[in-house]
């Protein structure tokens, strides 16, 4: 089982990269892996994954919050951060926040306003979302596309079962595999893999992650005070 660090990355990626492919083009095919990164705390490790992946010559789709308290998307250092990942041939998307929404119409409303935002801020075309922890009540009325956007829990990509037979859905969530091992050969395999979980830092996971937004805070801090000496 993996010990989340960039080597064992390389082998989860490489032992699926002959049939990786993005969700889009998924629909036209009987057998897949499709890569899917929620970017939760730090969107620095993305860049790190994203060259893994241009290495073995596939691509993964990268989306972001703009209603998370963790980070910024917008902020200079994360802009730049997702250009890189398009050079790199990343895809980019929304990470829906949906904890304050009780019906589906209020869903549509909130998908439509974030991608509002998220198109401003990034100044680029959004054409694929994924839920931010999900209820019960979003994943049993699913489709592929909501409001124009490619939906990563639609039907098509995701089995909302506990034990799917057509759609394996492996997660690395909480720093653990709850829902199956990486290296399944199930025919059709969404892995979802949080850019958050995956370092080579040998301390303790949550204390990495903790340090590297207290050393971005202090540099930030550092910058801006600088004019003031």
């Amino acid at each position: 089982m993996s010990d989340f660090t960039l080597q064992e990355y390389r082998k989860i990626i490489k032992h699926h990269k002959h049939r990786v492919c993005d969700f889009y083009d998924s629909l036209k095919k009987d057998q897949w892996t499709i890569l899917r990164h929620d970017v939760e705390f730090v969107p620095n490790r993305a860049f790190e994954l994203a060259k893994i992946e241009k290495f073995y010559g596939v691509s993964a789709s990268y989306v972001f919050q703009v209603r998370s308290n963790a980070y910024n998307t917008f902020s200079a250092r994360n802009k730049h951060l997702i250009k890189n990942l398009r050079i790199l041939g990343a895809k980019i998307g929304l990470h829906v926040y949906v904890g304050d929404v009780w019906d589906w119409r209020s869903l549509e409303k909130e998908i439509q306003s974030q991608r509002r935002i998220f198109e401003d801020g990034l100044e680029m075309h959004c054409d694929r979302f994924s839920f931010h922890r999900p209820p019960s009540w979003v994943l049993e009325n699913r489709a592929d596309f909501i409001g124009g956007m490619l939906n990563m829990y639609g039907p098509s990509f995701f089995e909302y079962d506990p034990e799917p037979t057509d759609i394996k859905y492996i997660a690395d969530s909480r720093h653990q595999w709850n829902y199956g091992d990486p290296y399944t050969n199930h025919s059709k395999i969404q892995l979802s893999m949080h850019v958050d979980e995956w370092s080579d830092k040998e301390t303790n996971h949550w204390d990495n992650i903790k340090e590297e937004h207290m050393e971005e805070f202090i540099n930030t801090l550092s910058t801006e005070c600088t004019h003031y000496q």
